[in-house]
């Protein structure tokens, strides 16, 4: 008897792989962010001093949908879930850095340029969480059945 080991029908994770998967997290990013900056938005809105809660809960809103755009690149990779979360991270951090440069907000409007930019840090971290939340799932046990 040859032990011989089957092929997956899944490529091997790669960096090419890393890339192709880039833009599916890059879009759920996006879609996340407008989906928790409106449910941001509402609950602000439900407070007395909305102005007070808009900055916080626009940054949560902000990573918590760096989680959701990792957790969507490393499911779509396969594999490789630091590589595939840091680059999904940094093109998440470079698109809200942009953004935040071309349409000026009055949150951030009191932070110093390098206040936005450590404001954007944690996203890298966070998108490297997503992908990892992504690669811990638990495989099903089977069970013998008895006869």
């Amino acid at each position: 008897m040859s032990s011989k080991k089957k092929k997956s029908s899944r490529p091997e994770p790669s960096t090419v792989g890393a890339l192709r998967a880039l833009p599916f997290g890059l879009a759920a990013f996006a879609i996340s962010s407008l989906l928790t900056a409106l449910s941001a938005s509402v609950i602000a809105y439900a407070t007395p001093d909305p102005g007070k809660y808009v900055f916080p809960l626009g940054l949560a809103a902000l990573y918590l949908s760096a989680v959701v755009g990792g957790f969507v690149a490393r499911k779509r990779n396969g594999g490789l879930s630091l590589l595939t979360g840091a680059l999904c991270g940094l093109s998440e951090v470079a698109a809200a850095l942009l953004l935040s440069l071309l349409i000026p907000t009055s949150a951030s409007a009191g932070l110093s340029p390098a206040a936005v930019f450590c404001t954007r840090l944690p996203i890298v971290g966070l998108s490297v969480l997503g992908a990892y939340l992504a690669s811990a799932e638990r495989k099903k046990k089977h069970r013998r059945r008895k006869r």
